[in-house]
């Protein structure tokens, strides 16, 4: 960061899941600028994780029952503590630390695509507490230019004059990551292709449909690939169903589950693969896509209207249409060149280096303040 970003010690208050490494690297950008920063975290972590030693996190309970009633009353007392200059939310269906939250000036929101968009994002009361938040924002970021006009038309009336597109960046460890040896801890042979699915394991993300088209396509074509996947954000029936269908599958030596790796570990683990696989039936941007564009990566992705300019068919990514188009992904992947695809190198350096995004948003930070305060 440059030093007029620390011209003024303005206090940046956070909301967002620390449990989430995506909403951990962006709710510590204002800190790492060496801003003062309070992040308030009402979901807590799960086992094994801890939160940093050198920035204040507030939590309320482990238990989501009294999450959802003391969050409000705790949030409430912190905001009339901290007094922030700026308030920064990360995820909009905070439900009922909405209307509190809707109070404070300046107000960024971040829509990660699951809290906002109509194929499954919240509706009802939770959907409410969402205008609620959206309507109070001084600035709303999104992912895509389709987040953008879904989000005005379903919340705010078609109105997107206080939205800007956001694609929070890719870390500069992506751009020359070293792969673990993936292919000796899964048993595969130096020309057997590796697909990696590495998004949540519950029914959004597709992976049971990825996994079946995956059986049938090594039935039908003899294939030697491997697929590995993560268990990560598992939904146990979910995962039950997942399992039960690898352990009956005549090729199960070749289907992989692996643990979630932490933020540090993602790049050497996306550079260890042949293509990266992504099918969740409604998304955002994922990050995971930005991540493996930078590296070169070959992707699959479905055929989602957020893609647009981003991916182009058989040239730097494979579009699906339907779940069977996922065996012709992998046969097209196996038969395109081991080479990383320049395209995306160069789309990454050109628009996603996280260094630039965020020093950019401190900036934007202090326009927000001066903007509120000049009021």
């Amino acid at each position: 960061m440059n030093d007029s970003m620390s011209d003024a010690p303005i206090k940046v208050f956070v909301v967002a899941a620390m449990r989430s490494p995506l909403m951990r690297e962006r709710a510590l950008i204002p800190h790492r600028a060496g801003l003062p920063t309070v992040i308030f975290d009402v979901h807590g972590l799960r086992p094994g994780q801890t939160y940093p030693e050198d920035v204040e996190v507030i939590h309320v309970s482990s238990n989501v029952c009294l999450n959802k009633l003391l969050g409000p009353f705790v949030l409430w007392r912190a905001l009339k503590r901290v007094n922030p200059d700026l308030v920064h939310v990360h995820w909009a269906a905070q439900d009922f630390l909405n209307p509190l939250l809707a109070r404070r000036h300046p107000l960024v929101v971040s829509t990660m695509g699951s809290d906002v968009m109509p194929e499954d994002g919240p509706r009802g009361l939770r959907g409410a507490l969402v205008a609620r938040l959206l309507k109070a924002a001084d600035l709303i970021t999104t992912k895509s230019a389709h987040m953008t006009r879904e989000i005005a038309k379903r919340f705010l009336h078609g109105d997107d004059s206080k939205f800007e597109i956001v694609p929070w960046g890719v870390r500069d460890d992506f751009f020359a990551p070293k792969p673990i040896n993936l292919r000796e801890q899964i048993g595969a042979g130096p020309d057997e292709r590796i697909f990696l699915s590495i998004r949540a394991m519950e029914p959004r993300c597709r992976q049971v449909e990825i996994l079946e088209q995956f059986i049938a396509y090594k039935k039908q074509t003899g294939s030697t690939a491997h697929i590995a996947f993560t268990a990560f954000n598992v939904r146990e029936k979910y995962f039950q169903t997942f399992t039960a269908l690898r352990d009956q599958a005549a090729c199960k030596e070749q289907i992989h589950i692996l643990e979630p790796r932490n933020s540090e570990e993602m790049p050497s683990l996306l550079a260890a693969g042949d293509c990266i696989i992504h099918y969740a039936m409604a998304d955002g941007l994922p990050q995971t896509l930005f991540e493996s564009m930078a590296m070169g990566q070959f992707n699959i992705v479905p055929d989602l209207p957020h893609f647009e300019g981003l991916v182009r068919h058989k040239d730097n990514a494979f579009i699906l249409h339907k779940d069977s188009d996922i065996q012709d992904a992998f046969a097209f992947v196996e038969q395109r060149p081991r080479e990383p695809v320049e395209w995306n190198i160069q789309y990454a350096e050109q628009h996603l280096r996280k260094s630039v995004i965020d020093e950019a948003l401190i900036n934007r930070y202090r326009s927000l303040i001066q903007q509120v305060n000049a009021r």
